[in-house]
């Protein structure tokens, strides 16, 4: 009788937190099993072309931990140039923005994701999350749809119109007034893409990772540093541009054309 009186106090504690204790055990567990970078882990062209290719293997959790670091220290670094950014509102966007992911048990390449998969993401979100309630759910609710703001369709109506009418008007404050902490979240998400495959050119000779990302997003550093004050003097400098250049330029020489391993991996991160 002592155990079962012991069992029930110890989840009637757990309980009396409500939401807290919910969500902080959830953080610690949904992201784990979900790998990144499936067409470089599973494309059997791939291992073929490079059988000896390896990269340390990703999950949600790592670079979501990772994107915090990346999206606060970065924030820290262009404030001078923009005094009045939401540093919190970037941090907490960063915490958040996976959780979808995790939900759904299954990571979608960024350049092969369709719009019903963002809803889906975000529904599974608001529905998990809703244990938070009040004022703490609106906070998670406008950085979760932080990453879906800092389009440039030049039609944010039509972009948006897969979500319900509440959130869009949380994506059309957003957009004008969290216009500059959308482009930095999504831009430093690029970033975050591009130092992983960096590590994984140093550390295994992963040229194949190396040479596409770098092929996809160095054009998104490019836009960055047009569209965020500080980007092109703080992150993306012209001796790192210049750089990266030269780096892509010596690995599309030693690697097989594009087209051998295009319909496999070459979908984009």
């Amino acid at each position: 009788m002592r155990i079962e009186n012991i069992d029930h106090n110890l989840k009637l504690l757990e309980k009396s937190f409500g939401g807290l204790a919910d969500i902080n055990k959830y953080s610690q567990t949904i992201l784990t099993p979900v790998v990144r970078w499936s067409p470089f882990i599973k494309s059997w062209l791939y291992t073929l072309l490079h059988p000896n290719a390896r990269l340390r293997r990703q999950n949600d959790a790592e670079h979501t931990l990772g994107m915090v670091m990346l999206v606060t220290n970065t924030s820290l670094k262009l404030q001078p140039y923009n005094p009045s950014l939401d540093c919190f509102l970037l941090t907490l966007a960063a915490t958040d923005h996976e959780f979808g992911e995790g939900i759904l048990k299954s990571d979608v390449c960024y350049l092969v994701k369709k719009s019903d998969r963002d809803r889906d993401e975000y529904l599974a979100f608001v529905k998990r999350f809703a244990v938070l309630g009040g004022d703490l759910m609106i906070y998670h609710r406008r950085a979760f749809l932080l990453q879906f703001a800092g389009i440039e369709t030049g039609d944010e109506d039509n972009a948006w119109e897969i979500f319900p009418e509440a959130d869009r008007k949380i994506l059309h404050w957003l957009w004008e007034n969290r216009r500059r902490e959308a482009y930095i979240f999504k831009y430093c998400e690029r970033l975050e893409y591009i130092l992983f495959a960096i590590e994984q050119g140093c550390r295994y000779r992963n040229y194949i990772m190396a040479e596409e990302v770098l092929r996809n997003h160095i054009c998104d550093m490019h836009q960055a540093c047009k569209l965020i004050p500080g980007w092109e003097e703080k992150i993306w400098t012209p001796n790192i541009d210049n750089l990266a250049k030269e780096v892509h330029k010596e690995l599309v020489s030693c690697l097989p054309p594009a087209k051998l391993f295009k319909p496999e991996i070459n979908r984009g991160v």
